[in-house]
């Protein structure tokens, strides 16, 4: 069992952003490589991506980010934690989840076992819906079946046809269901 600290790289987030700028630059000192339980916590967050799509970056970042220079308005440290993280300049932010949402840290999931073959293959979701970095399909969101009796079926699941019908024929409509359309 290895007990040295990983290597580490330190990361310029630029300029400093600090109440009463401290110093001249921000920057984060990044491993290099994850522990096990920071990978575990990377593919428990992974599993979530559908509640959050973004929580497995801010874990990455949280679990990656050995030490950093940010300082609060009483010259004080601030830890390394998500709600830090999302308190960040969104630019430090970018910078940030840039280095640790790469092939590295797939590959890292890969080696543990902790990224199932298909998902291994796909990559992590992107959540703008935008073409990804790497060209890879887009991860189409969760779709959602409205409940018996909603009065008003709106958003992706919404059959085009689904009409809203007045409240006076509301209990006709109760033992219907709209159900998705089919692609």
């Amino acid at each position: 069992m290895s007990r040295g600290q990983a290597p580490v790289e330190r990361v310029s987030l630029g300029p400093c952003d600090c109440p009463g700028e401290p110093h001249h630059e921000d920057w984060a000192d990044c491993q290099l490589r994850f522990a096990y339980g920071g990978l575990r916590a990377i593919a428990n967050a992974l599993q979530r991506r559908f509640l959050d799509p973004t929580l497995y970056r801010l874990v990455a970042v949280e679990r990656g980010v050995s030490t950093w220079n940010l300082t609060d308005e009483k010259d004080k440290p601030v830890p390394v934690e998500i709600a830090a993280i999302d308190a960040l300049d969104p630019r430090q932010a970018r910078i940030l989840i840039d280095h640790f949402d790469n092939e590295t840290t797939l590959e890292q999931l890969r080696a543990a076992g902790l990224m199932p073959e298909e998902e291994a293959e796909a990559g992590p979701p992107n959540p703008s819906g935008g073409p990804s970095r790497d060209g890879s399909e887009v991860t189409p969101a969760p779709t959602t079946t409205p409940l018996p009796g909603d009065e008003s079926p709106t958003g992706p699941t919404a059959s085009p046809n689904a009409k809203s019908e007045p409240p006076s024929t509301s209990s006709a409509r109760s033992s219907r269901q709209t159900s998705p359309t089919s692609s």
